[in-house]
């Protein structure tokens, strides 16, 4: 899992490294989405990718794999911990639903509203609970294993 969060950082901060140096600074505060422009690069003319738009997009493509095969991963985990059953069902059903869910957003307004109006503040919530209570668990499994 470490390894994985490594390399997702490393890609992200290629990404935006690529973007910095092709539009420089003040012209990234500007944008909403700096990874939408370097996808942006990508040009498909008969099949064929070239120049950064290659690299990019399968940097982002790894990255996105990456990302959602650790969550999936963690998140079956905890399902499997508190009803039990086989996590592979979990994590299938996860992808299934990440599938839909892609598929089912019609624009990239609508997805951006989703995003920033329901997803971050579920997920800074979520973060904001769920980070003291693994450090007061910690603490406490620490103290039981004490003779």
């Amino acid at each position: 899992a470490g390894t994985v969060l490594v390399i997702e950082g490393g890609v992200l901060v290629l990404l935006l490294g690529v973007v910095l140096a092709t539009l420089g600074p003040l012209a990234v505060r500007q944008l909403t989405w700096p990874i939408i422009y370097v996808l942006s690069l990508v040009s498909v003319q008969t099949f064929f990718l070239k120049g950064v738009g290659v690299f990019s997009l399968l940097l982002w493509t790894a990255a996105l794999v990456l990302y959602l095969t650790l969550h999936f991963y963690c998140v079956s985990w905890n399902i499997e911990a508190l009803a039990g059953g086989p996590r592979r069902l979990y994590v299938a059903g996860l992808a299934l639903a990440a599938m839909l869910g892609a598929i089912l957003l019609p624009s990239v307004v609508e997805a951006e509203q989703l995003l920033f109006r329901f997803l971050n503040p579920l997920d800074f919530g979520w973060a904001a609970l769920t980070t003291p209570m693994v450090w007061v668990v910690a603490r406490l499994r620490l103290r039981s294993r004490r003779p």
